[in-house]
């Protein structure tokens, strides 16, 4: 069994007693005198620890209220993050987008201007048909008045020719008109009178 502490003291006291029983008023005195300072002692002490405790519970609540705003603090960042995250995301795949839109627009282009180069040399294939074309024209339009010329020349020498020939017909008609009364009878002057008209006729066509 462990010592008493207080034995000690007991033992002095009761030493004391026995040695002078008029101390023990005085001992008790001074004992209720200690107790008293004790006590004070403790209550200072508690009072300390009650204020130490107060401190300490406000510290942890103003700790725990501040571990609260830095958790909502942080779900805020991390909200703030995902939507970030999220952004960039849909700015990643905006991108991507632009940059199919843009080779599509580069392959459009290519091919336009594919397009617009055969339609270049369409174009000029076709200037060139066109010149040849007009000169063409303009050799046959050139042909055309020469032709046109000609069938004039032609029309009037034709006129001419036919209008010869009428008049022949006719000078024939008025030497024949006046044979027709000596047939048969006058044979020899109706042969002679037709070989003139021939010898006539031949030198004027002549």
């Amino acid at each position: 069994m462990a010592a008493d502490p207080l034995e000690p003291l007991l033992a002095l006291i009761r030493a004391e007693v026995l040695a002078a029983p008029e101390g023990v008023r005085a001992l008790a005195q001074a004992l209720r005198e200690r107790a008293r300072v004790v006590i004070a002692e403790r209550d200072q002490q508690l009072a300390a620890l009650e204020r130490e405790n107060a401190w300490r519970a406000e510290t942890t609540a103003s700790l725990e209220a501040e571990s609260r705003w830095r958790q909502e603090a942080m779900a805020t960042l991390e909200a703030g993050l995902a939507s970030r995250e999220a952004k960039i995301a849909w700015l990643e795949q905006t991108l991507a987008d632009l940059a199919r839109e843009r080779d599509h627009e580069r392959a459009s282009v290519a091919s336009l201007e594919r397009e617009l180069a055969t339609l270049s040399a369409h174009a000029s294939e076709l200037a060139t048909l066109s010149a040849q074309s007009s000169a063409a024209f303009a050799d046959l339009s050139r042909e055309a008045e020469s032709l046109r010329a000609e069938w004039k020349t032609a029309a009037a020498a034709h006129q001419r020719l036919l209008e010869h020939h009428r008049e022949l017909l006719a000078r024939l008609a008025d030497g024949l008109e006046p044979l027709a009364p000596a047939l048969p009878w006058r044979h020899r002057e109706v042969s002679r009178r037709l070989a003139e008209l021939i010898v006539a006729l031949r030198r004027e066509q002549a």
